[in-house]
């Protein structure tokens, strides 16, 4: 029963934190930022970039949107190798999204590049990279409509180009006709 009484008349419990005061300054804090929170003037010492820093991060923020469509193309590759290969409504939709996005992507390469403007440095390699990248990923779509038996590449599939065959012989009744 003390020690309740000698926390009730300690104006510091154990338990009491005080924000105000800074144990470390020993003195009032005015500022009652957040725990870790260090202001700071805006003024800033940096200097301006150089047109040839700026140039290089514009190019490496180029190189990064041509390989951008290599995240989806583990994701499609993942889709189709979960579907079945049966048509049905589920897996005709991801083979769609599979040839659609990337036709999509190839066809606005220029609206994806237009946020570098005009700039001095050339972006052909950085287009280059991307569409083909986008060639890989509708490659996927293509070969699972192969899959699918959508897509003619077996020899049975252009059979109707062949001409029939005419038979050399007729066999009826266990005789042999030449005709």
């Amino acid at each position: 029963m003390s020690k309740k009484k000698q926390f009730q008349d300690n104006s510091t419990t154990r338990w009491n934190i005080r924000l105000d005061k800074d144990p470390a300054i020993g003195r009032q804090v005015t500022d009652m930022s957040p725990p870790g929170y260090i202001t700071r003037d805006r003024v800033t010492t940096e200097r301006p970039l150089t047109q040839k820093q700026t140039q290089e991060i514009l190019t490496k923020k180029a190189w990064v949107l041509a390989r951008s469509p290599l995240n989806s193309i583990f994701m499609v590759g993942l889709m189709m190798w979960m579907t079945p290969n049966t048509l049905n409504i589920f897996s005709i939709s991801i083979a769609m999204f599979a040839l659609w996005n990337p036709i999509k992507a190839i066809l606005s390469t220029n609206q994806a590049f237009a946020s570098f403007g005009s700039r001095t440095f050339d972006l052909l390699g950085q287009k280059l990279l991307y569409v083909l990248i986008n060639l890989v990923a509708l490659s996927l779509g293509v070969w699972k409509l192969s899959k699918f038996g959508l897509i003619p590449t077996t020899p049975a599939d252009f059979i109707s180009w062949y001409g029939v065959k005419q038979p050399v012989e007729y066999t009826g009744g266990g005789e042999v006709f030449i005709g």
